[in-house]
């Protein structure tokens, strides 16, 4: 029997890239985006904002009987200094990738306790060391997943859920576009630039062969 897989963000690039790679690993995928496009036919979507707090109570159960749990889901980062934002950048941040993902987390909780599942919070590299001026909205979001992620490591690895921080590299995604030329150019010459492809590959090995999780785990 073909394990199943529940993927927030899944019309992204890097969303897309990880429910090709489920479909080819014969997964049964569950995907969870705002905009339903680039559509597979395989695949059982359910289009829902994220940022809406009973959005989450909508979804329908088959969605959360689940071996792997991807929260992918977030909004793009843009510049604006911290002190003429308003509170409201924060918390649409803050809702859709990470409260979203803890609401997530806990109706999947029975089954990945049940399956021995697996947990990967996609977090950013802004959370390693590229992290530029302006962008503390996404920021605070990220180093929330990943206290939250670090939580579950605790709280979980004992009784055999394995959650993984995946802190990607710089991808060369429509992600970037908000961002002054300056920043873009710098990021996407960096050497540690990837693809959406190959974190998605790195991803699943985790997923696969569940190593002993490290903190945050740069990709």
């Amino acid at each position: 029997m073909s394990k199943s897989i529940l993927i927030t963000g899944a019309c992204g690039a890097l969303g897309t890239a990880l429910c090709k790679e489920a479909l080819r690993l014969d997964f049964k995928v569950y995907a969870l985006c705002r905009e339903i496009k680039n559509r597979f036919d395989d695949i059982h979507y359910y289009s829902c904002d994220l940022s809406d707090s009973n959005a989450i109570n909508k979804i329908p159960d088959k969605f959360f009987d689940i071996d792997v749990l991807i929260n992918n889901a977030s909004m793009k980062p843009d510049l604006q200094i911290t002190h003429k934002r308003e509170i409201s950048d924060f918390s649409n941040q803050i809702d859709t990738g990470l409260l979203s993902s803890i609401k997530l987390t806990q109706r999947c909780i029975k089954s990945l306790l049940k399956k021995n599942g697996v947990i990967v919070n996609i977090l950013s590299s802004y959370t390693i060391e590229n992290m530029p001026k302006g962008c503390s909205p996404y920021i605070v979001q990220k180093y929330g997943l990943l206290g939250f992620g670090l939580s579950l490591q605790r709280e979980y690895q004992d009784r055999n859920i394995f959650t993984y921080n995946v802190s990607p590299n710089v991808m060369e995604t429509p992600f970037l576009n908000n961002l002054p030329e300056p920043i873009i150019e710098k990021l996407i010459t960096s050497e540690q630039k990837t693809t959406p492809l190959k974190v998605s590959h790195k991803i699943y090995e985790l997923i696969q062969s569940k190593p002993k999780p490290t903190d945050n785990l740069i990709i």
